[in-house]
């Protein structure tokens, strides 16, 4: 799980729904619940982090003067100050009217601090000279104060009401960049978690939205993205950043320190001098996974490139795209795929771990980099069509390219002259030019030092969500 995920099961424990407890006592417990977590370890990095998901403290703003900018605290709101020092989790009623005092754009929200009303008081925020005063604790919330669902029609079957749900997200995608606990979506939604559950792994084609999508300056409904388990305990799209998302949480369960968006010269000379991921600060349109642990004398890295979900008959571009982020690709093929001149590919993970692995092996470290390819691998599933709609179809949208590139590892024989389509033929060419410049057969088997894997998340029968290319 990401850190938050941590302080919220802790919070949940202490019953910050009933009553405040102060950022030291929460952090204290954090460390006794989760004694080998490498995340949130110091006073500091624990309460920033919560801090960013209070939705009335002036410290939850990323930038000051823009009050309005995208937050934590807009995309997942969890907590409340009600007192100097002092902390509650949002109620259900609560997360309801701040949802809709957000989607009204109502100024008092943004203001540095204010009052939460009362349940059942009237949908205005009162601005707050100061934190509000001790406060009585409510009273645990009954069963029918959980399931406020804001987003949800009187009579509506489960499908209707998670589609209603996706289709309240058409202006906030972002909220997806990080799973959203399955807890939430039964609120919003007024479905039992239990029943979301069954009915993302009941085998049958999940809820969808169509998203709008912006190219060549021109705006058109053509990303249909759908609902997933991203972990046993929360949802996700399979849109890129929440595919991301779904594989952040899993390397965090497994006791890695994580962080998106880097790549920058500077974020490569601090990890030059020292393995760790720790005040790196998040970069733009740079590498999208980063995950580190580090202990007994061992580096374990992984560097991953992302795709989600793009229009039906892209999907080997899409694949040997990512590939050019983390091996270097000559043009030729990439364009061919693409069917229009483009660039090479600039390959900059292959040069980050050739970089890495001598300088922390001269630090007396035993080091494995991973480059990672991260796909969406759920079925069945709906892409958008060349027909300008929406198909559904048996597989995974990426499953044909990753075929090739399974059978190429396992066998070497690309059939890159000899395929029908002329975009196999160039897939080939580019599982070629890897095999030639990089040894990637002999990357994707290898256990130690630097090697590749295809990291798939899917659905699980037991669990409902796994991370294949993981172990």
């Amino acid at each position: 799980m990401a850190m938050i995920y941590l302080i919220l099961e802790t919070a949940r424990r202490l019953g910050l729904d009933r009553a405040p407890r102060g950022l030291t006592e929460l952090h204290r417990a954090y460390l006794q619940d989760h004694p080998g977590t490498t995340v949130g370890r110091s006073q500091g990095s624990f309460d920033a982090t919560l801090n960013l998901h209070v939705i009335n403290m002036r410290s939850r703003f990323p930038k000051p003067r823009e009050p309005r900018a995208r937050a934590n605290w807009l995309s997942r709101p969890l907590f409340k100050r009600v007192a100097p020092g002092r902390y509650m989790l949002l109620t259900a009623p609560e997360l309801a009217w701040f949802r809709e005092a957000v989607a009204r754009n109502e100024p008092l929200v943004f203001r540095d601090e204010f009052e939460i009303p009362d349940t059942g008081a009237p949908r205005s925020a009162q601005p707050a000279g100061r934190p509000a005063g001790p406060a009585t604790p409510p009273a645990r919330e009954s069963s029918s104060e959980r399931t406020v669902a804001p987003f949800a029609r009187d009579g509506a079957s489960l499908d209707e009401r998670l589609r209603d749900w996706l289709v309240a997200h058409d202006e906030r995608l972002d909220r997806f960049e990080q799973l959203v606990p399955l807890h939430e979506l039964a609120s919003e939604s007024g479905a039992g978690a239990a029943e979301i559950r069954a009915r993302l792994t009941d085998g049958s084609v999940p809820p969808y939205h169509v998203w709008s999508h912006v190219h060549a300056g021109k705006r058109s409904r053509s990303k249909p993205y759908a609902l997933r388990l991203g972990a046993p305990d929360a949802v996700a799209l399979d849109w890129e950043e929440s595919v991301v998302a779904a594989a952040e949480a899993e390397l965090t369960r497994r006791g890695f320190e994580t962080q998106r968006q880097l790549g920058s010269e500077t974020h490569l000379a601090a990890l030059l001098a020292r393995p760790s991921l720790a005040g790196l600060a998040r970069g733009h349109n740079l590498r999208d996974l980063w995950a580190l642990r580090v202990g007994d004398g061992h580096a374990d890295l992984w560097i991953v490139e992302a795709k989600g979900k793009e229009a039906g008959g892209f999907e080997h571009y899409c694949v040997a795209e990512a590939l050019g982020q983390l091996f270097p690709l000559p043009a030729e093929p990439l364009s061919e795929l693409l069917g229009s001149s483009r660039g090479a590919g600039h390959g900059l993970c292959w040069d980050y771990a050739r970089r890495l692995l001598p300088a922390w092996r001269a630090q007396g470290l035993k080091v494995r980099v991973t480059l990672g390819l991260l796909l969406p691998f759920w079925a069945p599933d709906v892409i958008w069509g060349s027909d300008a709609r929406v198909r559904e179809v048996a597989g995974p949208c990426f499953a044909r390219p990753l075929r090739a590139l399974h059978e190429f590892i396992e066998s070497g024989r690309s059939d890159a002259t000899s395929r029908h389509h002329k975009y196999e033929r160039a897939f080939g060419a580019v599982l070629e030019s890897l095999e030639r410049d990089c040894g990637l057969r002999q990357l994707a088997v290898a256990d130690e030092g630097l090697r590749f894997r295809v990291l798939l998340p899917t659905a699980d029968g037991s669990t409902g969500f796994k991370l294949i290319g993981i172990e």
